[in-house]
């Protein structure tokens, strides 16, 4: 049975923000790629209202986050701090682990985050 990448995104993130896991409603379906024609798991993230913002805000952050990607780049060979967790995000609406952080992590003047441990 092949699931729509909205509903494979949705059990992945077991409805909490992708980004801070903090229990806002999570309304926002991101694109990690500006022209995303074709969605992918990989491709898109399930964030809150305060973080879907702030990643378009801060460009710069979100890129070194992996929260934005640009075109023409696979997602899923792009690693994204999810949870203050570094992870691949795959097709299939799974996650890889990946050793050690991203280069920046999100400060709280920026994303809504708080330390989570999964």
């Amino acid at each position: 049975m092949t699931f729509h990448p909205r509903h494979l995104v949705n059990q992945r993130s077991q409805g909490i923000c992708e980004i801070c896991a903090n229990p806002h409603p999570v309304t926002h379906h991101h694109h990690r790629q500006p022209t995303d024609i074709h969605p992918t798991p990989a491709g898109m993230l399930l964030l809150c209202a305060p973080c879907h913002t702030a990643t378009h805000t801060n460009p710069t952050k979100s890129h070194t986050n992996g929260w934005l990607i640009n075109d023409h780049t696979n997602p899923a060979s792009v690693p994204v701090l999810r949870h203050n967790r570094t992870v691949l995000l795959t097709d299939d609406g799974t996650i890889t682990d990946l050793p050690g952080p991203l280069n920046q992590t999100p400060d709280e003047d920026d994303y809504p985050i708080r330390q989570v441990t999964i």
